[in-house]
């Protein structure tokens, strides 16, 4: 929602819909902080942290499990949410990557730990480095809601793309593009492809499913797809809503 309502796919026509701050850009440090951008990822971040550090703990005490997959999911989850934050909270790579960025939280810490911001430089060097070590790890082959290693490589695309490193990005996306054994939609198919989940085009998406009652009014669903409206999205460039009145048959 972040992206979207700042970058213009969103029109958010009125106000009091949770997100009409962004659209507007009416917010800052003290009024409309939108601080859950901030405390959810780090929180995730945590059960990263958790997951890579025990992982490696049972490897280096001798288990025989292969915890590869899970590795380098966990390490890839990491950068991206370190990617997240560092363009939110700090300035361009290229434009100021000296500057301030995020704290870099690598381990568990305590509930009352204050680490110190880390540069946006700093920040970048985590994030490559976590995607480039998760790579080898990772399994090719699809598994629908879960990141394998063409989702891991398509995020080294945009890290290196945003970082100006244009060399890194076209190989890794010509990477994606040659040998993921992903397809664009038709002409034909493109309407419908957005009814159902886990397209030909997606590389990585995460499952959303009717029984998770935790999504909240906060979700992305909960804007997109509201009782009695529908989301036409046209040229992946612009969305529009459209409301149907229901006729008295209780069609739409």
């Amino acid at each position: 929602m972040y992206g979207d309502a700042k970058g213009g796919d969103l029109i958010l026509y009125s106000q009091g819909r949770g997100s009409d701050a962004l659209y507007t850009f009416n917010h800052t440090a003290n009024s409309n902080s939108f601080s859950g951008f901030w405390s959810v990822l780090y929180n995730n971040i945590l059960q990263a942290n958790s997951l890579i550090v025990n992982i490696r703990k049972l490897k280096a005490e001798g288990s025989t499990e292969n915890f590869d997959s899970f590795l380098g999911q966990a390490l890839t989850a990491r950068a991206l949410m370190y990617f997240d934050l560092v363009r939110i909270y700090g300035k361009s790579y290229t434009d100021n990557k000296s500057s301030y960025g995020v704290p870099l939280v690598t381990e568990p810490v305590s509930a009352t730990a204050q680490p110190l911001r880390a540069t946006v430089e700093e920040v970048y060097a985590q994030i490559v480095k976590d995607l480039t070590d998760a790579a080898p790890l990772l399994a090719k082959a699809k598994s629908n809601g879960y990141l394998n290693y063409y989702g891991n490589r398509s995020i080294q695309a945009r890290v290196y793309l945003t970082m100006g490193d244009y060399t890194a990005a076209l190989q890794a996306a010509e990477d994606v593009i040659t040998n993921g054994g992903y397809t664009l939609y038709t002409p034909a198919n493109w309407v419908a492809s957005w009814r159902s989940q886990f397209g030909t085009e997606s590389i990585f998406e995460l499952g959303v499913f009717p029984n998770e009652s935790d999504l909240g009014t906060a979700s992305p669903g909960f804007y997109l797809r509201r009782r009695a409206w529908q989301l036409e999205c046209v040229g992946l460039v612009w969305c529009k809503r459209l409301f149907f009145k229901q006729a008295e048959a209780g069609s739409q």
